[in-house]
């Protein structure tokens, strides 16, 4: 952890700054570019020979000459700190593949590159403060330094992209693999309906039946019954564990957290889920969002009827509940949304068995165990690689206080 916390420290130090140092250098480089009509400096390029370094450094002039010099000097301090920053990286992809071999050498390559770049500038440096700078001798060693460089920064991006991509299919490969379920399956169906009856509510029974007819339990709440207040914001579930306010809310999250399956549906309010369901869906709180202790390893599915249209969107962002996993992930077994146009659901052709499919499709993941690997694949990189370290930090720092509970069952379930 301090291994982690140090290598953050310095990361963050070396990009402000190697970002600084490169707003100079790139700003210069423009000048430069206009100075040399076009004609790329020696240190942009792969290699360049004698007549193009002497043609270059007398087409800019001598004024153009000092302000290359200028230029050289000043991308010694994006040398270093840009080198900083990507050691940095590669110590914290390998702390986080727990990767030990060849250790050093991969930490060390950027210096390498970082070597080989302020040789070449000071190189060029010696060639442009004498007075003849058509040495052929000093051109070819610059040129040398600069090939090196670029081989070098190759090798660089390939250890940060090749750990980057070890890394995340550790992440993808720990958090897929499920064993196939042999004990009852249960699922539930959560309906935000303001009918008993009504379109919605009529289609999540029908997908509830189609679990039931591939062998779940199934259970309905239907949210209009419950007395499920509205969440003031009081952070109190992040030190305690548990939502403050008396109502029928903990009742309902602790069912849910018994269920295998979750079909989560709504009608089309405003092209949103509507307010019943929203209530309800913020009442699981930051908690339940840093620690995925409802529906983490949860089956999800969206069902939402529209009187004009857009219900297979509503149907899908309802599923969009188990995106954002941190420490844990859930995976969507579907959606299903109707556009009724005046109609009933019962009239339209095809509903109720879509709803039904929904229900056995559910009940099949579940079943199998299905990891659908690639669901929502980028996303889960981006939050192990940017996201998780600063948010396993922040826990652990404020495990005491403010985020005792969050810690504490995290750390039971050894996850940070």
């Amino acid at each position: 952890m301090q291994s982690r916390k140090r290598h953050g420290i310095l990361f963050g130090i070396s990009l402000v700054l190697s970002a600084i140092f490169a707003g100079f250098v790139l700003s210069d480089l423009s000048v430069f570019t206009k100075i040399g009509n076009g004609v790329p400096v020696p240190d942009m390029q792969f290699y360049y020979t004698p007549s193009h370094v002497t043609s270059l450094f007398e087409k800019i002039g001598d004024a153009g000459r000092r302000f290359y010099m200028i230029f050289l000097l000043k991308d010694y301090g994006f040398i270093i700190f840009s080198a900083l920053m990507q050691s940095s990286i590669i110590a914290r992809l390998l702390d986080r593949n727990n990767a030990r071999y060849h250790r050093l050498i991969a930490v060390m390559l950027p210096w390498v590159k970082g070597i080989f770049d302020g040789l070449e500038n000071l190189f060029l440096l010696v060639l442009l403060s004498s007075f003849t700078y058509s040495n052929p001798g000093i051109i070819a060693i610059a040129s040398f330094m600069t090939t090196a460089k670029w081989i070098s920064f190759a090798a660089v991006m390939a250890v940060i992209i090749g750990n980057t991509m070890q890394c995340a299919l550790r992440h993808i490969i720990s958090t897929t693999r499920r064993k196939p379920m042999n004990k009852p399956i249960k699922v539930t169906g959560i309906i935000s309906s303001p009918r008993k009856n009504g379109n919605t509510a009529v289609l999540v029974r029908e997908a509830l039946k189609g679990a039931e007819a591939s062998g779940a339990e199934t259970e309905e709440i239907f949210l209009n019954e419950y007395d499920i207040e509205f969440c003031r914001g009081c952070m109190a579930c992040l030190a305690g564990g548990s939502c403050i306010i008396d109502d029928d809310f903990i009742q309902l999250r602790n069912r849910l957290a018994l269920s295998d399956g979750i079909i989560f549906g709504s009608p089309n309010y405003g092209n949103t889920y509507n307010a019943i369901m929203k209530r309800f869906l913020e009442r699981l709180g930051l908690f339940e969002f840093m620690t995925f202790s409802v529906l983490g390893d949860k089956y999800i599915a969206g069902i939402s009827t529209a009187g004009g249209g857009n219900a297979e969107h509503v149907a899908k962002e309802l599923t969009n509940l188990i995106k954002n996993g941190i420490f844990k992930r859930g995976y969507v077994s579907g959606a299903c949304g109707v556009n009724l146009h005046g109609r009933q659901i019962s009239g339209i052709p095809g509903a109720l068995d879509r709803a039904r499919g929904l229900g056995r499709k559910m009940c099949l993941d579940i079943q199998r165990g299905r990891n659908y690997p690639l669901q929502h694949i980028i996303r889960r990189i981006i939050i192990t690689l940017f996201v998780k370290p600063g948010f396993e930090k922040f826990i652990v720092t404020a495990g005491k206080t403010t985020m005792k509970a969050v810690y504490e069952h995290l750390k039971t379930q050894e996850l940070i």
